[in-house]
């Protein structure tokens, strides 16, 4: 994205990671309610998200204007990304790509999990296709090779990022702030890196 640093990039992406690897901590709640992230909110409007971060913004103020905030934004989590199947709109690449796709997509991401040298954190117990894997390798590229970074993306998040979306934007929910914060995530690195 033109007029932003890497490192200003990276920042956003791993802010994404970070709210999409696991479901929010109190912790988290606390700091986007008390306002440590309205410089990035500003930001993220300045650099034309206006919309996306108004309605992401209003969809966790409805949230936490409920009795149990936390808990419900965490059965939020669970019935978009943990359910099996139709229930849910799993973050993971092989559930939007042929058997064939997968294996090339899994091939692929070793070869960087090894050239970067980043190991999967095997706390979570997440599959290496998980979208939060593929975002970390594409922070570590963005700080190496900007034209790689771009070729990571075309060839290993818009083949699928895009059917993920669409299935979160169809499932009925509470709140959207999931949806809504993977819809910006999507919005961002198009304009970042298409």
């Amino acid at each position: 994205m033109e007029g932003l640093s890497i490192r200003e990039r990276s920042f956003i992406y791993t802010w994404f990671v970070s709210l999409l690897g696991r479901e929010l901590s109190e912790s988290q709640l606390q700091q986007i309610k008390s306002g440590v992230f309205e410089p990035l909110f500003t930001f993220m409007q300045e650099l034309g998200f206006q919309e996306k971060i108004q309605s992401l913004q209003q969809a966790f103020d409805a949230c936490m204007a409920l009795e149990y905030p936390h808990l419900e934004l965490a059965a939020d989590y669970a019935q978009l990304f943990l359910l099996e199947g139709e229930l849910s709109a799993l973050p993971y690449a092989s559930a939007y790509l042929t058997e064939a796709e997968t294996e090339s997509h899994l091939k692929g991401l070793e070869h960087y999990l090894l050239k970067l040298e980043l190991m999967p954190n095997r706390e979570y117990h997440e599959p290496v296709d998980h979208l939060c894997i593929y975002l970390e390798v594409l922070i570590h590229l963005l700080e190496r090779d900007e034209q790689e970074a771009r070729r990571f993306a075309e060839d290993y998040i818009f083949s699928w990022l895009p059917t993920l979306v669409g299935k979160l934007n169809e499932k009925k929910r509470k709140n959207s702030f999931y949806a809504l914060l993977v819809n910006l995530l999507f919005d961002f690195i198009r304009r970042d890196l298409s």
